[in-house]
């Protein structure tokens, strides 16, 4: 164990304050820091939750670099544990074979030999891992018993949660207009708590801090002591310290409302408060510090990297090769006549509701495609007051849409007021509810009055009008009048969506266009559960803006003269796929000149909905009317699974697929290359849905393998900051991520993470050009971020740095 007791207490200056410390424009310090600064991946509030790969600044490494830097710079591990492994290699999921075949492409860098692979499995091994970066905290915490990482983490959080407040707090911070380290200078000086704590003059030192957070910074690993060489390794690790508030400082930039000075005084903070509690603890010589940290890197490096990495490919590969069984084996009658196309959703949890259907009819066919149907906009409902964004994070909105009252202008006036009374109404009785003045007379006045409630929620019980609105789960937009956009700009709009798809013939009399959302109660990551591709918010005005502007006849006719040509008697049906009841709503039925026409195709909703509900229930373990139960439940933790499990992208005709039980976990997007002579859309599916579906999983890996870091903990835990994101209790670092309960059924990991395997019906030339155009899309290829396979004359073809082999081989 390294001895923390100092030297020599001579060595400590006479004058300690920061000030004595600063220099000239800290150069060299600006370069490591933009070496680092990029490395934290953002974080979207909770209203807005967008699924996030949380390596997003390190996709330029490969996955096993990216490990080993988590490793050593943040006691962070980014592989299962030993235990996970060996149950699974015990159970049979991956074989030997898988092994050999994974250990043939592991870089020589990591190899590791078959034998040892297999002894180690069989064998009992446990792990111990003390901290081994460079957070003195941390280290006098491990060895001291002390609890000053937590101290400081709260200190963090309490300056932070002030300042980014978005109107949760009763009292608003009065330095919310100036940067983060300059409100934390202006406050901390007032601020007497550590102090008492024993950090002693601590504000007598933060009043004569530097005025640039980078000075100070360079001030403090001065007068600590650290050499130049070690300041990447040491900045980084407190980085990732405070990750969550660093990644809400990277998602406010991205969004243009800071700018770069934040997140360097962010981390200026936090070097503050160590360089306190090393100056208000024994002295600490860097020099031994650094030679007992490199120590224990050095273990875990030796003990930790190869063997399990070659186990975690051991299972992907296990998992790709059950997914390539299922795949150019369907059955797709050769001739039916086709009376209803859905067009669901990519994602995982479309694919089961997609396959009972079709199972419940030859009739029905089905298309996957991203959940927002092109339609990139900007949304804002009748009595809100901003609008939110209805496309994937990494595109901008190209157009604003907002609901508008319908009838004669009276009418129209009283729906808006109500609608915005309403809102406010609402909001109001939130804050009132959960503030710190009305919690406890609240609870005395009113709290006799929810008991009720309480039962009849806890009991599945519920009011004929509010059961109404639990299952329907989101309010459904009108959009019945003008869009407020040219023809010219429908007819492109309709284009490109029509033309992504794949659907440019073959029209079917119905054409249910599908988005998605969620039912869930008492729930801060509800957004988590709706549409990733509409930036955590339902697809219903997608799909309702989708269906008028291809029901519009001026629209077809512009189509008709691009040989697009749809029947007259082909009617667009926006609809609305609520995941965690499985119901399908249909939004704007009532246009439909013939209401029978949807006779056949609701019984076989109801067919779909019936077989898709047993097989969610088997999955959770517990009967159909009790998952129902779930979506309404205030105190239920798991209301569904979410995309937990989804491990595979496949981009190709539905026939490939067809029928084929993929069991919830593999994303499916229609694409013909047929049709498709110059790639384009080929590209434009690889560069977008590929990259957000590589988001999704990457998020799901992360929040499995490093919950400390990039989950979001115990939901029964969280309280909610500021309506930014949650805690853990009641401090510490801004979390991000998913909560376990969305990842652990109480036992074990629901699913054993897998990084995403993409398989592309095409020509391997044309994918292969793609990737050499784009190299952020190659980067995530080539350093093992998700796995790339061709599927080409009946053989799969896995894309490995620059060439092609066949799958599974070397």
């Amino acid at each position: 164990m390294f001895d923390l007791t100092p030297a020599s207490e001579a060595a400590l200056p006479a004058d300690f304050s920061l000030a004595s410390s600063v220099q000239s424009t800290p150069s060299a310090l600006a370069s490591v820091w933009e070496q680092i600064k990029g490395r934290i991946a953002p974080v979207w509030p909770l209203e807005d939750y967008v699924a996030v790969n949380p390596f997003m600044g390190l996709t330029h490494c490969s996955f096993l670099q990216a490990h080993q830097l988590l490793w050593q710079k943040g006691n962070q591990d980014i592989l299962l544990s030993w235990a996970d492994y060996q149950k699974a290699y015990a159970e049979g999921v991956f074989t030997d074979g898988d092994l050999e075949a994974a250990i043939a492409q592991t870089p020589s860098a990591h190899a590791v030999a078959l034998n040892d692979v297999q002894q180690r499995l069989r064998a009992t091994e446990t792990l111990s891992q003390p901290p081994h970066d460079y957070r003195l905290s941390e280290w006098m915490d491990f060895h001291q018993g002390t609890h000053w990482e937590m101290l400081i983490q709260d200190e963090v959080f309490r300056y932070c949660a002030a300042h980014y407040d978005q109107g949760c707090a009763l009292w608003a911070s009065p330095w919310a207009d100036l940067s983060l380290y300059d409100s934390w200078r202006a406050q901390a000086k007032y601020d007497k708590r550590l102090e008492k704590l024993g950090f002693t003059r601590l504000s007598d030192y933060l009043h004569q801090l530097p005025a640039s957070p980078l000075v100070a910074i360079e001030a403090v690993l001065t007068q600590m002591g650290v050499p130049a060489e070690d300041w990447e390794d040491v900045l980084y690790a407190y980085l990732l310290s405070i990750n969550g508030w660093a990644a809400w400082i990277q998602y406010r930039q991205r969004s243009g409302h800071d700018k770069d000075r934040d997140l360097c005084g962010l981390l200026a903070m936090r070097l503050i408060y160590e360089w306190a509690l090393w100056r208000n603890s024994p002295y600490v010589d860097w020099s031994a510090f650094r030679t007992a940290v490199l120590k224990y890197q050095g273990q875990g490096t030796a003990t930790l990297d190869g063997a399990r990495y070659v186990c975690q490919q051991a299972l992907e590969l296990a998992y790709q090769r059950t997914l390539f069984s299922k795949i150019g084996v369907s059955n797709t009658p050769a001739a039916r006549a086709i009376e209803a196309q859905f067009v669901f959703c990519i994602d995982v949890r479309s694919e089961r509701i997609s396959r009972h259907l079709e199972r419940a009819s030859a009739a029905i066919q089905t298309f996957g495609f991203a959940g927002f149907f092109g339609m990139s906009m900007a949304y804002r409902s009748l009595g809100d007051s901003a609008f939110v964004k209805q496309c994937p994070a990494p595109l901008d909105p190209a157009h604003q849409l907002e609901e508008v009252a319908q009838g004669d202008p009276e009418t129209a006036s009283r729906a808006e007021e109500r609608a915005l009374n309403g809102r406010l109404l609402r909001k109001t009785w939130k804050q009132f509810k959960y503030s710190a003045v009305s919690c406890f007379t609240f609870i005395e006045s009113l709290g006799l009055g929810y008991a009720l409630q309480l039962l009849a929620d806890s009991l599945g019980v519920l009011p004929q009008t509010r059961a109404h609105s639990a299952r329907s789960g989101h309010r459904v937009p009108n959009f019945e009048g003008e869009l407020g956009l040219t023809l010219e700009q429908q007819v492109k709009m309709a284009t490109g969506m029509l033309t992504q798809l794949g659907l440019v013939r073959d029209f079917a009399p119905l054409v249910v266009l599908c988005g998605h959302g969620s039912t869930v109660q008492n729930n801060p990551h509800q957004a988590a559960y709706d549409c990733g591709a509409c930036c955590g918010h339902s697809g219903a005005p997608n799909a309702l803006t989708a269906a008028q502007i291809l029901n519009h006849p001026d629209v077809r006719a512009a189509l008709a003269r691009q040989n697009i040509l749809i029947p007259e008697d082909t009617f667009f049906l926006a609809a609305l796929h609520d995941t965690s009841r499985d119901d399908i709503h249909f939004l704007n039925d009532r246009h439909l000149s013939d209401p029978h026409r949807l006779t056949r195709l609701k019984q076989w909703i109801a067919e779909a909905r019936k077989n898709t509900l047993e097989e969610r229930a088997r999955l959770m373990n517990t009967d159909v009317k009790a998952l129902l139960r779930r979506s309404t439940d205030w105190s239920e933790q798991r209301p569904e699974w979410g995309l937990a499990g989804n491990a595979a992208f496949v981009i190709g005709k539905r026939s490939l697929t067809y029928q084929q039980d993929l069991e919830g976990r593999a994303f499916l997007h229609h694409y013909c290359h047929e049709d498709d002579s110059e790639g384009l859309v080929l590209e434009s599916i690889m560069t977008a849905p590929m990259v957000v579906t590589n988001w999704i999983n990457l998020q799901y890996y992360a929040s499995s393998v490093s919950p400390s870091l990039y989950s979001s903990g115990n939901k029964v835990l969280h309280n909610i900051v500021g309506n930014i994101g949650v805690i853990e209790g009641n401090g510490g670092d801004l979390k991000t991520g998913l909560p376990m309960q969305s990842l652990h059924n109480g036992q074990a990991l629901q699913y054993l993470p897998l990084r995403l395997s993409v398989v592309i019906e095409a020509p391997r030339e044309r994918i292969a050009h793609i990737l050499e155009k784009h190299e952020g899309i190659a980067a995530l290829v080539n350093h093992a971020w998700l796995f790339l396979f061709a599927y080409e004359h009946q053989q799969f073809y896995r894309y490995d740095r620059g060439a092609w082999r066949l799958a599974h081989e070397g």
